[in-house]
């Protein structure tokens, strides 16, 4: 994730990658993306 957080992108597509259900996202999931994304 770090390397690809290096080319500064203006969005990140999730898509199925925070879903638990095709449709339904993972709140686990979504909140473990964002500390690790705050943490880099």
């Amino acid at each position: 994730m770090g390397e690809a957080l290096a080319l500064k992108p203006y969005a990140v597509d999730l898509a199925s990658g925070v879903e638990e259900a095709p449709g339904v996202k993972s709140e686990a999931k979504l909140k473990a993306l964002f500390q690790r994304l705050w943490g880099l």
